[in-house]
């Protein structure tokens, strides 16, 4: 960004402007995660509840004729487990899409700043050619930085519910 404001501050400012608008999508996202993530953790925790039931629970059930019962919610709690699992991956994605889209539209507000500037020859050709090939490595940078962000708040979230879980109290041993 630096060296686009040396190479023509026009196109500089230009280039850097978009940037800050799009991080705005940042939070965004993370609230989008933050509430998947935990309705994920909720529904994980009613399947797993589920599971033990029916395996602990297997023999008495067929005695009583009820494993068919017990089996149909252990199978509701494993589709909405899938659902909110899928639900979860792809919950940050209106935000990043907004990310990207707001990155790439100011590459593209920089070739037309450019394109302006060179028609009305006030920039000459060769700088032209040097602040889109820097531009485009800006932006190409930015818009990655949305996918390691991402990355990054999905494993934060994790390691939260792994620390959480290090804190609980240890079970009592079943005999």
């Amino acid at each position: 960004a630096v060296l686009l404001l040396v190479i023509d501050w026009r196109l500089g400012l230009v280039a850097i402007l978009p940037l800050p608008v799009a991080l705005l999508a940042i939070p965004w996202s993370h609230r989008l995660m933050n509430r998947a993530s935990d309705r994920l953790a909720d529904t994980r925790g009613t399947a797993n509840a589920r599971l033990v039931e029916y395996i602990a629970g297997i023999g008495t059930l067929r005695e009583h004729g009820q494993a068919g019962v017990f089996h149909e919610r252990l199978g509701k709690a494993l589709q909405d487990l899938e659902r909110d699992q899928m639900g979860n991956e792809l919950a940050p994605a209106p935000a990043l899409f907004t990310y990207k889209l707001v990155v790439w539209l100011g590459f593209s507000l920089v070739m037309g700043t450019g394109a302006l500037l060179l028609a009305r020859q006030a920039v000459p050709p060769t700088r032209f050619l040097l602040v889109a090939l820097v531009a485009l490595q800006l932006y190409a940078t930015a818009a990655e930085l949305s996918n390691h962000l991402a990355m990054a708040r999905f494993a934060s979230r994790t390691l939260e519910r792994l620390r959480a879980l290090f804190e609980e109290p240890p079970q009592p041993e079943v005999e």
